[in-house]
């Protein structure tokens, strides 16, 4: 079953999502034509203009340092009927009929994609998405990438790719254009804005349906390669001791970790050690971070404050965490010793708990603060 729920405030405060077990060497992209960023498109969305897919992009897998905004929809006319198979939408008044027109009357879809400090990301092409209209509705599509968030000047990928009717087709070679031959390349700490018009309606009550049932939730990505200038490493925490605690964020200057017997700050991409009870304040901005594992044998690590986007939650040792905040671990949580404590209904995120293997969340139930979870004997 897919999950539609996100809280409002992860997609301001968690801006990176990344992936687990990578120990990148300097500067060693993945293939080409890999999966950089998907979408999962929600079906039944209102087709009003402001409404979003319904969720945050994810990773492809190895995929580090690139995040990017839900999907937007302007200019679509209110009250229209909604689609199961996915995001249906209506033309706006007065009807464009070309792409200039349908940029001026903001009628399009847009997102944007940005790096860290330490990835360079090259868009080739754009994964399987598929498109359905009414007799009268939309039938056209084109593609524009601009650095500037006004597009005051943009490039177009593709001219006008024709939505063919009532069946589902795939539009994804048409609407890549030409970045086969012409990547764009989004460089370090930097953002690139997309927007998707639509034009061609004859009616305004004739609606076109961009397809939301890939099973697996990638709805729609984007394809090509990044390079990453710095190496994921797994560091461990030495903040003070005692409330309040030291701040956990992701400045350089902020050296509260050990790698090794060296002390440094926290990249986004490191994976995270608690090994000992301690208090943890995580800025407000929120961290980004690979793994996460709380290792501690007595006493409680407690860590609250701004979300954490991390790939995974990891409990061993017989100790207590104690969770709060609104978080993201996007391969889920694991309990496999000690206890877990949680002081806010969004801690774990939306993704599934496993405790010590024995049971799940949520097949064992939705999990409401505050609520101590241990994890079951084995046997």
């Amino acid at each position: 079953m897919r999950r539609y729920g996100r809280m409002a405030n992860t997609r301001t405060r968690l801006r990176t999502l990344v992936a687990a077990g990578l120990a990148l060497v300097a500067g060693l992209p993945v293939a080409v034509g890999d999966t950089l960023l998907q979408w999962d498109i929600a079906p039944s969305l209102p087709s009003s203009a402001g409404t979003t897919n319904g969720s945050l992009p994810i990773n492809g897998a190895g995929v580090i340092g690139i995040t990017g905004t839900e999907i937007t929809v302007l200019g679509s006319a209110a009250g229209g009927a909604t689609s199961s198979d996915g995001w249906r939408w209506y033309d706006g008044s007065p009807r464009p009929i070309d792409l200039d027109g349908a940029l001026a009357n903001e009628n399009y879809f847009e997102w944007s994609v940005t790096t860290n400090a330490f990835t360079t990301a090259t868009i080739t092409g754009l994964g399987s998405t598929s498109f359905r209209k009414g007799s009268s509705a939309p039938n056209t599509l084109g593609l524009v990438y601009s650095t500037d968030p006004l597009f005051a000047s943009y490039r177009t990928v593709s001219a006008a790719t024709s939505i063919p009717g009532t069946t589902a087709t795939d539009l994804a070679a048409g609407l890549a254009g030409d970045l086969s031959t012409n990547a764009i390349v989004v460089n370090p700490d930097s953002t690139g804005y997309f927007r998707l018009a639509y034009w061609g309606a004859t009616s305004l009550s004739s609606g076109a349906i961009w397809m939301g049932t890939a099973a697996d939730g990638n709805d729609f990505s984007l394809t090509g390669s990044f390079e990453s200038s710095v190496v994921q490493r797994t560091l461990t925490w030495n903040g003070v001791a005692g409330s309040p605690g030291s701040t956990w964020n992701n400045s350089p200057t902020n050296t509260v970790w050990l790698d090794g017997s060296t002390t440094t700050g926290f990249n986004a991409i490191d994976n995270a050690l608690f090994p000992a009870a301690t208090d943890v304040v995580v800025d407000p901005a929120g961290v980004a971070a690979g793994t996460m594992t709380v290792s501690n044998e007595d006493g409680l690590v407690s860590i609250g404050g701004g979300g954490i986007a991390a790939s995974s939650l990891t409990k061993t040792g017989t100790g207590t965490l104690v969770l709060s905040g609104t978080n993201a671990f996007t391969a889920g949580s694991t309990v496999s010793a000690g206890s877990l404590q949680l002081e806010s209904d969004a801690a774990l995120g939306t993704t599934t708990a496993t405790f010590a293997g024995q049971r799940s969340w949520p097949e064992a139930g939705p999990l409401r603060s505050p609520r101590r979870w241990l994890p079951a004997p084995a046997g």
